[in-house]
């Protein structure tokens, strides 16, 4: 066998190993990859806010840290 045929030979395998692969993961196990991808989408954190009390020039609290449902 020449050269060619070689190289011809292992082109070939190469891309049916790489389309059997993607096969693979596209319709086998497709469904299994969305639902990873769905759970990792959104991730909900509560975070407080860092706030502090804001004063006018005259040192008097213009702003505190009491919720308002509470006042």
């Amino acid at each position: 066998m020449s050269r060619d045929w070689i190289f011809i030979l292992m082109l070939i395998l190469g891309l049916g190993f790489l389309s059997a692969r993607l096969f693979t993961l596209t319709v086998i196990e497709g469904s299994t990859f969305r639902n990873l991808a769905e759970g990792n989408r959104i991730r909900e954190t509560k975070m407080t806010a860092p706030r502090g009390i804001i004063y006018d020039r005259n040192k008097e609290a213009l702003v505190r840290n009491i919720p308002s449902f509470i006042s």
